[in-house]
């Protein structure tokens, strides 16, 4: 019979996710409390990262110039939502019936800082948001590349991630071994803002 990890992830599967990944908690220790799961459930044992990705048809509006509004529904709003939220609170539904704590964490951009303050001495101002990116790094998922966004061996960078925090006895992956980037730094070439620096290469 599989284990639970395996059951969890086949289910994720069968709610839609396209990338399920784990990491178990220790990865998390030296981020800043202010984006650490940690700080969201400090007896969590492992995260459970969830991907939805972003369908190629998604991007010809943008590439024809005449549909932005396709890849913000399918590609942005609606997959971050909807689509990779149902995903991710069937995982939660799941974990729950089987007597886990389960926390969902949607993908707010990180840069939004804190809108609050402290409820207690020594705790992070709410809210705590978790680089989505980073936390797929963790679960084994993906590589970060030099322009900081996270790359998949399955779909590159055209993908979003949510997270579930649990108490469950889940066995961590393996941190992803690959050089998906290879730093080429054709991303810097083609910007047509010129907005990245290929002189920062390797800083």
């Amino acid at each position: 019979m599989p284990d639970l990890t395996d059951q969890m992830k086949q289910f994720a599967r069968e709610a839609s996710a396209d990338l399920v990944g784990v990491a178990s908690a220790d990865r998390f220790e030296d981020l800043p409390a202010e984006e650490n799961p940690l700080s969201v459930f400090p007896e969590m044992t492992a995260a459970v990262v969830i991907g939805r990705r972003i369908t190629r048809g998604t991007l010809r509006g943008l590439e024809e110039g005449t549909n932005q509004g396709l890849y913000d529904q399918f590609g942005y709003s609606w997959l971050d939502t909807q689509f990779v939220a149902m995903s991710t609170f069937e995982v939660v539904e799941w974990l729950e019936d089987q007597g886990w704590e389960a926390v969902p964490l949607f993908a707010f951009p990180p840069g939004i800082g804190a809108q609050g303050i402290p409820v207690r001495e020594g705790a992070p101002a709410p809210n705590v948001y978790p680089d989505m990116d980073k936390m797929a790094v963790c679960a084994g998922l993906a590589e970060m590349s030099w322009v900081r966004i996270a790359l998949t061996p399955e779909f590159g960078h055209r993908q979003r991630f949510q997270m579930i925090l649990t108490d469950a006895p889940l066995e961590a992956d393996p941190l992803l071994e690959a050089d998906l980037c290879g730093m080429c730094m054709r991303c810097a070439e083609i910007c047509p803002l010129g907005a990245l620096d290929p002189s920062l290469r390797g800083g």
